[in-house]
């Protein structure tokens, strides 16, 4: 998500009229710094079935992942 957000950023800095190189890298520091305090996560949610009927007991696994190392959140 970091990534798609980055594009964005620097698409519409290209976009923009010419800025100086100060402060392209001052606003990159600090999209990246955000990144870094708000780490995106990821919800996998594993099912034992594809289809349950009705009365059919439904047996998961639960995990939320730090999108940025792909280890157990923090949060």
């Amino acid at each position: 998500m970091v990534r798609v957000i980055s594009l964005f950023i620097l698409l519409l800095v290209s976009i923009l009229p010419a800025r100086s190189q100060g402060e392209f890298d001052k606003l990159l520091s600090r999209l990246q710094a955000f990144g870094k305090r708000l780490p995106q996560e990821q919800v996998f949610i594993h099912m034992d079935n594809t289809c349950y009927l009705l009365g059919d007991t439904i047996f998961y696994k639960a995990f939320v992942r730090r999108e940025d190392n792909g280890h157990p959140t923090n949060i």
